[in-house]
């Protein structure tokens, strides 16, 4: 079964994730997201028992979802049309029937669902905020290419003030980067400079979040033992 060959992402999506950010299973997360969009590259086909389309609902007829979760409770609704995978919603089993429960979910979240579908791909959120305790947090950041501009200045400002005074080593270590050997200084200011340029590389690079790299997911996920 061919695959897909696209992906959007809609505001409602960003908006649904935005909420799960502070979970500390946020990660396992958006690891589960990329693993789905990376098989869907290779084949529409069910990634798993829990992935399916809707049948019984007319309501939410071509939509699509997949439980990633237990703790927290998500599923991931999306739909596949034209060889383009919309990553619609995150919400939960709460948000459709099952079990003679739930009757009342369906039209409001197929509504949600279509109506963000139709104002457009929202390519990247614009977080406010971005998680990071020492400078190699943000090298590889899977965040870099979400957040706003401004949000990167500040940090590129917080990583050169770092190159100058070493006040976050002094944090971190209980004592002054000067007061500690010298290849441990050296070790964190290279520490630093990558993590400038990976965020300097972010602030005037294109925005795109990692769920529109559909070949390095599809790459990723073939070698995976990944199981959400």
């Amino acid at each position: 079964m061919v695959g897909v060959r696209k992906v959007t992402t809609t505001s409602l999506f960003w908006e649904t994730l935005g909420e799960l950010r502070s979970h500390r299973n946020y990660a396992f997360l958006r690891d589960a997201i990329e693993d789905l969009v990376g098989r869907k590259a290779d084949s529409i086909a069910p990634v798993n028992g829990r992935d399916k389309p809707f049948t019984s609902d007319a309501n939410l007829k071509g939509i699509w979802h997949c439980s990633i979760s237990r703790n927290p409770d998500v599923v991931l609704f999306y739909t596949v049309e034209g060889g383009t995978l919309n990553l619609a919603m995150l919400g939960s089993h709460h948000d459709y029937p099952s079990d003679g429960t739930n009757r009342r979910s369906a039209t409001r979240t197929a509504g949600r669902i279509h109506n963000a579908i139709a104002q457009g791909h929202v390519t990247v959120p614009s977080w406010k905020t971005l998680a990071w305790s020492r400078p190699s947090d943000l090298v590889g950041h899977r965040e870099l290419g979400e957040v706003s501009a401004q949000v990167l200045d500040v940090i590129v400002d917080e990583l050169r003030a770092e190159a100058d005074t070493g006040a976050l080593f002094k944090r971190l270590h209980g004592y002054d980067i000067l007061d500690g050997r010298y290849e441990d200084m050296e070790a964190w200011f290279a520490e630093v400079t990558a993590a400038s340029e990976a965020v300097l590389a972010a602030r005037y690079a294109k925005p795109l979040s990692c769920f529109q790299s559909l070949e390095a997911l599809a790459a990723k996920a073939r070698t995976s033992a990944f199981t959400p």
